[in-house]
């Protein structure tokens, strides 16, 4: 099936070939991002994983920081890992860049690189409650952000980690600390796609 809406995935850094495949499997069109013109073209964006720091950098430099801050506000948006910090309203360890340092968008608060260093990369599964039911899905985690904090009125958990949330919506947002990309499981894109 194909359909007539298109998914950005934002090109600057990050897996983001990866993302673009898992969404094409799913017959979506996609669309890579890297200036104002292709994020105008599409209906719903991915921010893949990367350095945040390296990401807010260049999005500033090119004038991109603003265009997808109000586009976070009003259409379906996807982060992982990297992705998720940016989506938070309080991030640690950004504060070298003042207080417009993520689009703040979603009511979490997260900690940068928490579950360690390249070395303590770890892949397990993980239960999440998408498209109606609980689901089996493999998760890796890679120099992972933490959720320390969220709005239990504003956002919904839908999946944890050893007690820490690492899946999470609210509205038209979703953001999760791992990798879905690197793996072959496309639930989790699938769900995003259906927003």
């Amino acid at each position: 099936m194909t359909y007539s809406k298109i998914i950005g995935v934002l090109a600057i850094q990050g897996a983001y070939f990866k993302h673009q495949k898992a969404v094409e499997k799913l017959g979506y069109k996609t669309l890579l991002v890297r200036n104002k013109q292709e994020l105008d073209s599409v209906n719903s964006l991915i921010i893949p994983g990367g350095e945040s720091t390296a990401m807010i950098i260049i999005l500033k430099k090119h004038g991109m920081w603003d265009e997808l801050k109000s586009f976070c506000k009003s259409y379906p948006v996807f982060g992982t890992c990297a992705g998720t910090i940016l989506l938070a309203k309080k991030s640690h360890g950004l504060e070298c860049f003042g207080e417009d340092n993520t689009f703040s968008v979603m009511d979490i608060e997260v900690v940068r690189n928490s579950y360690g260093r390249q070395v303590d990369s770890f892949k397990t599964d993980l239960e999440a409650s998408i498209s109606g039911s609980v689901k089996t899905i493999p998760a890796i985690f890679i120099r992972a952000p933490q959720v320390i904090g969220f709005d239990e009125q504003k956002v919904k958990v839908l999946s944890y980690c050893e007690g820490s949330p690492v899946l999470l919506q609210q509205n038209n947002c979703l953001a999760c600390t791992f990798h879905p990309e690197l793996t072959d499981s496309l639930d989790i894109h699938d769900y995003f796609c259906k927003l």
